[in-house]
C-alpha cells in the first residue's frame, strides 16, 4: 500500500517517532515495550497523517485512560484530534474515564466490532 508506519521511542519524558520498514527493527525499550532502534529514519509528529494510539479504556468522549506517564499527551498536543484513532477492543469502552485539561483525546476508537466517532462535548 505503500504507506510509512512509524513506532514512538522513549527519550526521557518524551516519544520520538521513527520509520521502521518491518517488525524485527523493533526492539524491547524502556518498560519492556517494543520500540524502534535509535538509528533509523526519525520525523516530527506534525508530519504523520495518523496516531493509532493504545490505551487501557477509553469512553465516547474520545478520553484515553493510559498508563499515567503523559508520553502521548505530550507528545500529541499539535495534532490534530481527527488524526487521532484509539486502539482497542470493545469491552475497553466505558461510559467515562478520568481525563483532565492536559489529556489528549483521541477521534475515532478502532475496535474489533467497528469504528466509534468519538461525541463532542
Amino acid at each position: 500500500m505503500e504507506k510509512e508506519v512509524y513506532f514512538p521511542r522513549v527519550n526521557g519524558s518524551s516519544l520520538d517517532f521513527y520509520r521502521i520498514d518491518n517488525l524485527k527493527q523493533l526492539k524491547p525499550g524502556k518498560f519492556g515495550v517494543l520500540e524502534p532502534e535509535a538509528n533509523l529514519f526519525k520525523v516530527d509528529e506534525e508530519e504523520i497523517d495518523l496516531f493509532i494510539i493504545p490505551g487501557l479504556a477509553f469512553d465516547n468522549s474520545g478520553n484515553r485512560l493510559g498508563y499515567g506517564k503523559g508520553y502521548y499527551d505530550r507528545a500529541l498536543i499539535n495534532i490534530p484530534e481527527q488524526n487521532r484513532a484509539g486502539f482497542s477492543y470493545s469491552f475497553q469502552i466505558l461510559d467515562s474515564v478520568p481525563a483532565n485539561k492536559n489529556d489528549q483525546k483521541v477521534g475515532i476508537i478502532i475496535t474489533e466490532r467497528g469504528i466509534v466517532f468519538s461525541r463532542r462535548n
